[in-house]
C-alpha cells in the first residue's frame, strides 16, 4: 500500500496556508519490524477513538512523534514541504527493507516435521 496524504491549499487571514484532509499508509502492527523498529527513521498511521487519524513518526534517536501529521491540521507551506520531505525518505526505507526481506525469506516456505 502507498502513502497517500491529501491536502487542500487554503488562505487564512490573508496567508497561504495547507490543510491536511486525508492520510492513507499502514498501521504500525502492519509494517514490518525491521522498519519500524530497526529503521534510522519510520512512520505509520495512527487512530484512536474519537481522535482525528495522524501520522506517527520515529526518528533515529527514538523519539516518536506521535502528531507528526494530523487530518485537520492547518500549517505553512515551508512545513507541508518539509513533511512531505520526511515522508518520502520514509517511503524509500520502507521500499529498501521490503526488498531486502523479500529476498531474506524468498526460500522460507514449506512444512517441517519433527518427531522424537
Amino acid at each position: 500500500m502507498a502513502i497517500k496524504i491529501e491536502a487542500k491549499k487554503i488562505i487564512v487571514r490573508g496567508v497561504q496556508m495547507v490543510k491536511v484532509t486525508n492520510i492513507k499508509m499502514l498501521r504500525y502492527n502492519q509494517l514490518p519490524l525491521t522498519y519500524t523498529i530497526v529503521a534510522d527513521q519510520s512512520v505509520w498511521y495512527v487512530s484512536e477513538a474519537g481522535l482525528p487519524g495522524r501520522m506517527a513518526y520515529r526518528n533515529s534517536t527514538e523519539l516518536i512523534d506521535f502528531n507528526f501529521l494530523v487530518i485537520g491540521e492547518v500549517i505553512s507551506p515551508e512545513q507541508w514541504e518539509s513533511k512531505k520531505d520526511t515522508i518520502t525518505l520514509c517511503g524509500n526505507i520502507l521500499q529498501a527493507v521490503n526488498r531486502n526481506l523479500t529476498d531474506e525469506n524468498k526460500d522460507w516456505n514449506g512444512e517441517e516435521t519433527f518427531t522424537i
